[in-house]
């Protein structure tokens, strides 16, 4: 219980880790802490995580992600990991059940989001809508790179800042 951090990187690329039980007493976990894990397929997040970073599943497409009762912090809707507090969708995880991640074409995000994590739908190729709410002020780094096939998207007009190569690598884009 003594662990009260998991730094930035902490697990990157760590490529045959299956399950992780982020141990209670966690409080932050930083930036890529778990990006690349590719066979990471669950992940346990404690009711004492308080701060999660950007792009913390980046490359983690068979996760399935599951959050203590006790944690007031975050939850899971509609598939995407949400910071409540700060009305921040952290990750968009898909419906493992019936869909390839990979195969998503339109995203529809609720009335209440803030601000989108770092790497939130990157290299979702068959993205092709994303509605966003007039909630939305913030699109953190690289949320849409590599999402080649987005075509339409429209901001809002609240949007106060987006950072660098959040749409990297998009050509189609109408809107």
């Amino acid at each position: 219980n003594s662990l009260k951090c998991i730094e930035e990187n902490a697990f990157s690329f760590c490529c045959n880790i299956k399950e992780i039980i982020i141990p209670k007493g966690v409080l932050n976990i930083g930036n890529f802490a778990f990006a690349c894990c590719t066979e990471l397929k669950y992940l346990i997040l404690q009711k004492s995580v308080e701060n999660i970073g950007h792009s913390l599943f980046y490359g983690c497409k068979k996760l399935a992600l599951d959050i203590d009762k006790g944690n007031k912090n975050y939850e899971i809707k509609n598939d995407m990991l949400i910071d409540i507090k700060k009305g921040r969708l952290i990750h968009y995880f898909g419906d493992k059940e019936s869909i390839k991640i990979e195969n998503i074409k339109t995203i529809i995000i609720e009335k209440g989001c803030e601000s989108i994590g770092g790497s939130a739908f990157q290299n979702l190729i068959n993205l092709t809508k994303i509605e966003l709410p007039d909630t939305l002020k913030t699109l953190e780094e690289n949320v849409f790179s590599g999402c080649e096939n987005l075509k339409e998207i429209l901001l809002p007009k609240n949007v106060e800042h987006i950072a660098s190569s959040t749409f990297y690598g998009i050509l189609k884009v109408r809107n």
